[in-house]
């Protein structure tokens, strides 16, 4: 006995110089008041369900805390998103990231596997391509347990990117596109018969129509992220992808449907590569990335499409559905004007022989700010010998829903500017917030001067009109339809 008492006080003692370092190799247990939850200024942070750990070691990975994210949260009632997004961290942390790389492949789906090396469901957050899922399944809370809350608002960014464009692309793809279209009665309305020699470029009127102000688009307004992803794509299009313009000959609705197919095409190439590059799809280059996207800080155009909290939104697509209608009706009327233009032989007319009083007919509208009264008038009307008022073409405004003075007005501005020349339809992101027209939308030839219709409907040029300068004195246009007067 006296030996067993002798070992208990010797196996005592060793426990008692033990202990203090078995605890510290323990994990913290929580106290009961963070059981209960915090109180103050951490009441809105999401509740960790199990003790915080550290992730796995990893080289590529910049070693820094960032703020805890918070959960429920309404981005909408974010009075100073900039601050917010700055103040997570997650953009900084972003760019570090890449930077510590090779080069920017992969690099979303990879942050989120250095984050969190044990999750079996790597494959789900994948967004280089559209038939990825780009799905997140961890909570604020789980990036939180990590010291990593910021990033959060970094996933759901890219989360809410990929679920816009990829609904955007959809609507985009040729069949759905075309269907909203009124292509099959086109011709029919306009009274169109014969062949043009006229070149038409769809594809600026398509990115144009494209860049429809989000102020036409519906009630529900299209936030500032989307605005410059659609503004980039479209600005692409325009830019880089304008094949040579076509002439349309007998087969006038046909051939439309072709162009605009081939812009539509093209449209949606551009759409998969610029995802490509956000994203990292090996090989691909974040030049490809349009200079509107890029919002943020540091020199990764990847990130930058993500800058100051753009794409923390509520609910990413609300508006598309409304923006889309608009975009069709856009290019219907764009698509009927142009026809007008090139197979009726339409001209915008500055008619400095009308006053306000009598600028009234269907298709004249007076301009206040200028005292003019424009009109549109064609070589190709009831009687092609006589140039004049373009009467079989007066239901064009009610059924395409066209404005005169807005549409006139904008030929003349377009002719104006270009120094007596139809400039090309472009889409100009001062535009997304307006519900202006994009320059050019209705390019036409422009005249000013004097018409009179007692002598076969001519007009006498104003030889100070830009276009018209250097003429001496009164000349008719054109001289061959009036060789004597």
């Amino acid at each position: 006995m006296a030996r067993i008492r002798s070992l208990l006080v010797v196996l005592a003692s060793v426990c008692m110089i033990l202990e203090p370092t078995v605890a510290a190799k323990l994990p913290n247990r929580p106290t009961v008041a963070a059981k209960k939850g915090a109180v103050g200024a951490n009441a809105k942070t999401a509740p960790s369900n199990q003790t915080a750990t550290v992730p796995k070691k990893s080289s590529t990975l910049p070693d820094k805390k960032l703020p805890n994210c918070q959960t429920g949260q309404r981005y909408s009632d974010i009075k100073d998103m900039s601050k917010f997004w700055y103040d997570s961290g997650a953009e900084q942390y972003a760019q570090e990231y890449i930077s510590m790389r090779k080069d920017h492949s992969n690099w979303a789906q990879q942050l989120y596997m250095d984050l969190f090396p044990d999750d079996m469901d790597h494959g789900e957050f994948s967004c280089i391509t559209f038939g990825s899922q780009c799905n997140i399944k961890k909570q604020c809370s789980d990036f939180n347990n990590i010291g990593k809350g910021g990033l959060y608002y970094l996933f759901i960014s890219m989360r809410n990117f990929h679920s816009f464009m990829s609904e955007f692309r959809d609507r985009l793809v040729v069949g759905n596109f075309i269907k909203t279209l009124a292509l099959d009665d086109m011709k029919a309305n306009l009274n169109i018969s014969g062949q043009s020699q006229e070149p038409f470029n769809v594809f600026g009127l398509l990115s144009s129509a494209l860049g429809i102000g989000s102020a036409l688009a519906g009630a529900n307004p299209i936030a500032s992220g989307a605005l410059g992803a659609m503004s980039g794509i479209m600005s692409i299009l325009g830019d880089v992808t304008t094949p040579e313009p076509k002439n349309l000959g007998e087969g006038a609705q046909e051939a439309l449907q072709e162009l605009i197919k081939e812009g539509l095409v093209e449209g949606l190439k551009t759409i998969d590569d610029t995802i490509a590059a956000i994203f990292g799809k090996q090989g691909t280059s974040q030049n490809l990335i349009p200079q509107s996207m890029r919002k943020g800080e540091g020199k990764h155009a990847a990130v930058q499409v993500f800058g100051y909290g753009q794409w923390l939104l509520d609910h990413p697509n609300i508006s598309l559905e409304e923006y889309f209608k608009g975009v069709a009706t856009r290019m219907n009327q764009g698509l009927a004007w142009q026809m007008a233009r090139m197979f009726k032989k339409t001209y915008v007319i500055i008619r400095d022989d009308m006053k306000q009083k009598d600028c009234v007919n269907p298709n004249n509208a007076w301009h206040s700010e200028t005292g003019r009264c424009l009109d549109m008038m064609t070589w190709g009307g009831a009687s092609s010998d006589t140039f004049g008022g373009a009467n079989d073409l007066t239901n064009i405004w009610v059924y395409y829903k066209m404005n005169q003075l807005a549409t006139m007005l904008n030929s003349v501005q377009c002719w104006e500017q270009n120094n007596g020349q139809m400039g090309a339809s472009k889409p100009g992101a001062e535009f997304w917030k307006s519900d202006g027209l994009p320059p050019c939308f209705f390019g036409s030839e422009v005249k000013k001067g004097t018409w009179e219709k007692d002598r076969k409907g001519v007009l006498y040029l104003d030889s100070s009109f830009v276009g018209q300068t250097g003429a001496t004195g009164l000349k008719i246009w054109p001289e061959t339809k009036c060789p004597k007067c």
